[in-house]
């Protein structure tokens, strides 16, 4: 993705903590990532392809014709797209919609802390 200029600091292992005070190395590096530079870096990839932003509350995402969605907004403005993104947390039930008998809306939040601990 190229976004390797956005991560702050790598851990070369995860370390997790469950129900005892003994470490599960899971094996696999770890970064955190630069909330501003992150920011600045897509803020830029959107300013050099032209992307355009509306400050508008999105109602519902309909289907268009030819495999297009259709976002409908408030002020009864819709945006065409071949690809709607859903980045809005807790609120996406409203704008989802999933196949009858299918498997029910779960959510996956990824987080973590870190803690400096001076003895």
């Amino acid at each position: 993705l190229g976004l390797a200029g956005c991560i702050e600091h790598v851990w070369q292992d995860t370390i997790v903590y469950l129900d005892n005070n003994d470490p599960i190395l899971i094996g696999r590096a770890y970064g955190r990532v630069s909330r501003h530079l992150l920011h600045e870096e897509l803020l830029r990839r959107c300013v050099e392809s032209g992307v355009s932003f509306l400050n508008l509350r999105v109602e519902s995402i309909d289907e268009g014709a030819n495999g297009q969605s259709l976002i409908v907004c408030e002020q009864d403005i819709v945006v065409p797209c071949r690809l709607a993104t859903v980045a809005s947390g807790a609120a996406s039930g409203k704008l989802l919609q999933y196949e009858v008998g299918g498997p029910k809306v779960s959510v996956q939040t990824a987080y973590g802390l870190e803690v400096e601990v001076g003895i």
